[in-house]
């Protein structure tokens, strides 16, 4: 199965991935889900580590 770090951006933080990438993995390896400003991963970064933790446990 083809694993991928699912990160939740907003269509102003996808579309600046283009000028500024934070990521340590391989684009590819992204599965982007647009959402909403006030969903973006972006927006809550004072748990920032923990949700990405949770959604994504096979990376850590």
């Amino acid at each position: 199965m083809d694993k991928r770090y699912e990160v939740h951006l907003c269509r102003g933080c996808i579309q600046d991935l283009e000028d500024y990438y934070p990521y340590t993995i391989p684009r590819e390896q992204l599965h982007i889900v647009e959402v909403t400003l006030e969903e973006c991963d972006n927006f809550h970064l004072d748990d920032y580590n923990e949700r990405m933790r949770q959604r994504n446990p096979g990376f850590f």
